[in-house]
C-alpha cells in the first residue's frame, strides 16, 4: 500500500482531516505574521505481539503545526535602587508637580455682538 493510502486510512481518515486542519491553521498564521512556521507528522511504530515475528504493528500518529507567533511590543520600564521597575524615571522631575489647573470656562452670560 502507498503511503498516502496508507495515511488516508490512519483513524479512519481523521489523521488526513486533522493534517488539513492543521496545515490551514499554519497558512493562515503564516500569512498573518510574515513568518515562517512548521507542520510536523510524526509516526511511530511498534509491534502489535511480542512473539518473534511481526506480522502486525500499531501506527500511531502525531501531527504539529508549529505556527509562527506575532511580535509583541515591548514596554519601557525604569529601574530604581531596589531593583523595582516604574514607568517614570526617579531622577526626573514630575511635570505636573507645582502645576495649577487654569478654568477657561465663560463667565457669566454671552452678549451677541453686532
Amino acid at each position: 500500500m502507498a503511503f498516502i493510502d496508507t495515511f488516508i486510512e490512519m483513524r479512519n481518515g481523521a489523521a488526513a482531516i486533522e493534517m488539513q486542519t492543521q496545515l490551514e491553521k499554519l497558512i493562515g498564521a503564516v500569512r498573518a505574521t510574515r513568518k515562517a512556521g512548521k507542520l510536523t507528522l510524526t509516526l511511530a511504530v511498534k509491534p502489535a505481539t511480542k512473539g518473534d515475528d511481526v506480522d502486525m504493528v500499531f501506527v500511531q500518529d502525531t501531527i504539529k503545526a508549529d505556527c509562527p507567533q506575532p511580535n509583541k511590543k515591548e514596554t519601557v520600564f525604569f529601574v530604581n535602587p531596589e531593583n523595582q521597575l516604574s514607568r517614570q524615571d526617579q531622577r526626573q522631575m514630575n511635570m505636573l508637580d507645582g502645576m495649577k489647573e487654569i478654568d477657561f470656562s465663560p463667565k457669566g452670560t454671552p452678549k451677541e455682538v453686532r
